[in-house]
This record gives structure tokens, sequence and C-alpha cells, in this order.
């Protein structure tokens, strides 16, 4: 009792200054697009995203990569944004589809490369009229700030902050975003791209865990893929697929428009109806990938691609939404916690063990939790540092911790939550989870509730049944291999039109903001 008035006590401290606003008002327009609205005048700004149910997932099995393209291409405009002269510019950028159709067909290294040197020509002679980056500066020009997008396995999200004020410039401009997208700039983004994918390659925790995925989701694109993409489909992206994706999975009736923060809720509801009604809606197709197989053995892998020796173990866990995913989350905390007062936290600072961690995380159809090992660097095993870690994980299954202890951690837990509450973007983060994998608003409400009444035979439990049997074991020793990485293609710059503008921008230009009222601080 005495944690559960503590952390209503914590909740109603962060509500106080605007109470109600933790309750979204979620309605669904005609064409299907889910729309969550959670104004709260006491913000600096409002905060907004369009979530996309389609990621790494959905994309096929031969041109991966796809969907975390697509997010770029984004970026780029429209046939009305985003260039001087679309029908001129139109020209050349047939060009580039038609050439890139072709690629597939090249019989030889030095044949793509012809091929890609002719795209480029083209692009070059289409960038004349574009404008790529003119929706970045449109967002800008209204005070947009923190712009930004991300692909996971399952969605694809779209987000930045701005002033509530601009609330009907924000949502023509998104509303125009996914109308009629235009790859322009196709080629040249593949350099952002292959940055990033290289900068995976250099990174060892990265290769740890595409590896752990592969053999924890074996025959499954969480595991088959990345969502980057992988190398060979990286190199020549074709632009018809990545339409195509586009195509099938953008539809308003799979989408969701998410707004929080310091806006009108009325005028908000106003220019979605006028602006978002337009987007199409479409049959989805069936989605074989929401199948997982299970994992049918346990598996240890050797690896040397860390800079120090460590293991990973890797178990199979829950999709997001199941009732053992918050349990799951527990017992991390349990283990690890920003107050460092953890069971893995005790042990390395005893000076037992180098270092140690839990993560669990869940997915739209599956979960994994991970341990990872790092025994001290002189005179220490694996077998000695893995044998002090499981016996932790033995303590958690047979209920061998205190009550304060326990309830230390749910307290700690609370208050994380209610921190990243504590801010629009927050709160847009967690309706993401609403929309996207059917975690309730209920839930996140009623959290420090849910959380008092998981009980030690829970925890025991849950441990007991997800943190044993098949896993996967990845040891690693010193050693740096042969990065799979990609060579920058080195094309010819674009044109830069930084004074063009679009009739689209120009339109928008005359678009009046609302008015701004001044905030008194009371004495």
């Amino acid at each position: 009792m005495k944690l559960l008035l503590s952390l209503i006590f914590l909740l109603c401290a962060l509500c106080g200054h605007s109470q109600g606003y933790l309750e979204p008002e979620i309605y669904t327009l005609e064409n299907g697009l889910s729309v969550y609205l959670m104004p709260d005048k006491a913000a600096n700004a409002a905060y907004g995203m369009v979530v996309v149910k389609a990621g790494a997932r959905q994309e096929p099995a031969d041109a991966t990569g796809l969907a975390h393209y697509l997010e770029h291409m984004l970026f780029k405009g429209t046939d009305q944004m985003g260039t001087s002269d679309y029908q001129k510019e139109k020209v050349y950028l047939d060009s580039v589809g038609v050439l890139y159709s072709k690629l597939p067909n090249s019989k030889s290294e030095t044949e793509r490369k012809a091929q890609a040197k002719l795209i480029n020509e083209q692009e070059v002679l289409a960038s004349a009229y574009g404008l790529p980056t003119e929706f970045n500066n449109l967002l800008m020009s209204i005070g947009g700030t923190r712009i930004n997008a991300f692909t996971s396995w399952d969605i694809t999200a779209y987000h930045n902050q701005f002033p509530g004020e601009q609330i009907e410039k924000w949502l023509s401009l998104y509303a125009e975003r996914f109308r009629n997208p235009v790859f322009r700039s196709f080629q040249s983004e593949l350099e952002v791209v292959y940055e990033e994918k290289n900068r995976n390659a250099d990174n060892f925790e990265s290769i740890l865990f595409e590896k752990m995925n592969f053999n924890l989701f074996p025959g499954h694109p969480y595991g088959e893929r990345t969502v980057i993409g992988n190398t060979e489909h990286l190199k020549y992206p074709p632009v018809k697929r990545i339409r195509e994706f586009f195509d099938t999975w953008y539809v308003a009736n799979n989408m969701g428009l998410i707004l929080v923060g310091n806006f009108d809720p009325e005028l908000a509801k106003k220019y979605i109806r006028e602006k978002f009604s337009g987007l199409r809606s479409g049959k989805l197709p069936d989605d074989p990938t929401v199948h997982v197989p299970p994992l049918k053995e346990s598996k240890t892998i050797k690896l040397r691609v860390s800079p120090i020796r460590l293991e990973a173990f890797g178990y199979r866990t829950v999709p997001s939404s199941h009732p053992d995913e918050l349990v799951l989350d527990l017992i991390s905390g349990m283990c690890n916690n920003q107050k460092e007062s953890g069971l893995f936290d005790a042990l390395m600072q005893d000076g037992k063990i180098m270092a140690c961690f839990m993560e669990s995380g869940s997915l739209a159809y599956d979960g994994a939790c991970n341990i990872v090992v790092v025994p001290k660097i002189l005179g220490q095993s694996f077998k000695n540092a893995e044998e002090l870690v499981m016996a932790e994980i033995e303590k958690i299954k047979n209920g061998s911790f205190s009550d304060d202890f326990f309830r230390d951690v749910k307290k700690d837990l609370v208050q994380d939550q209610l921190s990243s509450l504590e801010f629009p973007e927050g709160r847009a983060m967690m309706l993401i989870e609403s929309f996207a994998f059917g975690n309730s608003w209920e839930e996140v409400k009623n959290y420090p509730q849910i959380l008092e009444k998981i009980t030690k035979e829970d925890v025991m439990r849950v441990a007991k049944k997800y943190l044993s049997g098949n896993h996967v074991l990845i040891r690693t020793r010193t050693g740096f291999p042969k990065k799979d990485k990609i060579d920058k293609p080195g094309f010819k710059a674009l044109n830069n039109n930084k004074s063009n503008q679009s009739a689209f921008a120009k339109n928008l230009s005359e678009i009046k903001g609302s008015e701004i009222l001044p905030k008194f601080i009371a004495p």
C-alpha cells in the first residue's frame, strides 16, 4: 500500500499542471486513417508524427532495405512539393526508373557500373528542377525542430516538434508528403544509406546482435535481414519495387496520425479532415510474416568480432502487448537499472565481473531477452563469469530477493515512465505502441497500479518460463573480421537550387498561423 500511494503521488504531481492530458481522443477518418489527439495547454510546443504499420518485416526476401530506403525518399517531396517544374523534371526521372529496371539484367559488374553512370547523368539533368531539401526547409520555416524518422521491423514513423499555432501548415506538409511522393535524388541518397550501413559494419555490437537475431529467428524476417538491408540488395535498390512497397502499405487504413502537446484540438480536427481525408485507402495483402517459427534447439556460436572477450545469451520471449511483457521489463530492471542497484550491477560493483547487463524487447509478433556477460580481462574464464551471472538469474527464478528490493525496482520503473511522459515526444512515442501494437492507453495510464499487482510468484514464473530452455549462446573473442562494407559510388554531384521554390511552398506561405498567446508565469 505504501508503494501504491507513493506512485499515485508521483503521477498526480506530474499531471497536476494539466489535469486530464493523459486521455487521448482517438477516432478514425472515413478512409481508415487512425487519429490520436492529446492536447496539453501547459506544453511548450506540439509534437506530431505519422506512423505506418510496415517495416523491414514486410519486404520481399530478395529486395531487403526497401522500407528504410523509402523512409529516406519521403523527405524528397512530391509532384507538387520539391520541384520548380515537375513536368520537365519528370522526363529525366522516368529515364532513371527505366534504367534502374534494366540493372538486374546486367551481365557483369562492369556493365552495372556503366548503367549506374547513365543513371547519374539523368539524375544530374533532373536536379536542375528538383528541390529535394524543400520539405525539411519548409518544416524549419514554421519553427519545426527535431525533424526525423525511423524504420523498424514492424513500423516506420515520421515525426518532429513544431509550434502549435502552425498546426495548419504542419498538417498541410505531412498530408502532402504521403499524397504522391517523387523519388528524386534517388541515386545520390545511396551514399547516405551506405554510410549508415558502413557505420554498422564498424560497430561490433551491431554485428553481434545481427548474428544473435539470425539464430534466434531462423527463417523469419526478424532474423534473416537487417532493417537497413542486406549489402547486395543495397548496391542497386530497385525504384519500381520501392514504389510498389509504398503503394501496398502506405494506405490510410494502415497509417496513424498522432498529435500531442500545445495545439488547438478543434482546429486540428478541422484541418485533419480537410487535408488527410484525401489519402487513399487500400486492401492490405495477407502477411505471412506474422508467423514466427519456434526455436527448436539451443545453439552455441563462436566468433571473433569484438575488441574484448564477451558472451551473449539470447532467449525468445513474447510479442508486444503480451501480459508477460511488463514482467520481463521488471526482471530486466531487477538486473540492471539507472540507480545501479540491480543484481548484475552489484556483481560489477563488487569487482566479481567486468560487465553484464540484460535487455528485454518485444516486436509485433515475438520478442527476445539478451544477457551480455563480459569476464574480467585477466584471470576469469567464460565459465566462471557465466556461473556468477546465472546464479543471479536463479535468485530471480527462486524468489530469493527481498520485498524492499522488489518494491524499489517497481518504484524506479514508474519514475522512468513518468519522466518519459513529461514531454509531448514521450507521450507520442507511447501512443505508437497503442496504434501499432495494440497496447491500450489504459495500460499506460494505470501503469503504477498494474506494476504494483505483479507478485514475486509472477516474476518467478516468467523467469523460469522464458530464461530457460532453448537459447542461443554467442561467445566472441578478440578479433577484427573482414567488414561487410559498401564502397561509396562517387557519383557526380547534383545541382543545388536553393533559390528556387515550388508552387506548393508559395501557397503554404499564404497560410496564416493561429494567434500566439503570451504565457505568464505565476509569482
